[in-house]
This record gives C-alpha cells, sequence and structure tokens, in this order.
C-alpha cells in the first residue's frame, strides 16, 4: 500500500461472496488484490496456455 494517502485515500477491502473486511487498502492495491481474486479462480491449464498465447504475441503489436 502506498504511504501518505492519509484515510481519504483508504479503501476498505472485503472478501469475495461475504463481503466481510479484511482490512483499508490504497484503491489501487484494492483493484489489483479483487484481479488477483478473479485469476485464482482459472484452472492451472488456462493459465498456462494464455501465458504462451500472450508470449506469442509478446512482440508483434498493432500500432
Amino acid at each position: 500500500m502506498k504511504r501518505g494517502r492519509g484515510v481519504e485515500g483508504a479503501n476498505l477491502d472485503h472478501k469475495r461472496g461475504t463481503r466481510l473486511p479484511r482490512g483499508f487498502l490504497c484503491k489501487e492495491c484494492n483493484i489489483k488484490v479483487g484481479h488477483f481474486e478473479h485469476v485464482q479462480r482459472f484452472s492451472a491449464e488456462f493459465m498456462a496456455k494464455m501465458t504462451t498465447y500472450l508470449h506469442r504475441y509478446e512482440n508483434d503489436l498493432i500500432p
């Protein structure tokens, strides 16, 4: 969490499904935690396929 943002920059993090609070995070960290939780639901096989796909086209970006 980034320091120095004060109370107005704090977001209450909660557990998905139960919405039980876990603690305060800056907005950026709270969003990243949410994305991480969402990604954990995917299977390891799917994540491996996606990693291969992304690496294959890593340098072939459309301008």
